[in-house]
């Protein structure tokens, strides 16, 4: 995402079908983790962890990884990516 302006933000992951949210990373430092409950399927993502990030004029870039594990195998057509890389630029 570009060209996103200065300010702090929220990140959470939207919820899926048969995945859940297993973890969430920062990948730059100006990105926090808030851990707020345990992983398990049937909750929602941000009831597990989300990341607040901080763009500024010394950080231009954030980034989070959510990582997901799949609890149920149904018989319908699936994604099978489990990790989404969320990069945030100011310019």
């Amino acid at each position: 995402i570009k060209n996103v302006p200065i300010g702090t933000y929220k990140i959470t992951e939207k919820q899926v079908l048969r995945y859940y949210l297993a973890e969430a990373t920062p990948n730059t430092a100006n990105v926090k983790i808030q851990q707020v409950g345990k992983a398990e399927y049937g909750k929602k993502p941000e009831e597990i962890a989300y990341g607040n990030a901080t763009l500024n004029l010394k950080d231009l870039k954030a980034e989070i990884t959510f990582r997901n594990e799949k609890q149920r195998f149904d018989d319908y057509s699936h994604n099978d990516v489990v990790r989404n890389t969320i990069t945030f630029k100011l310019k």
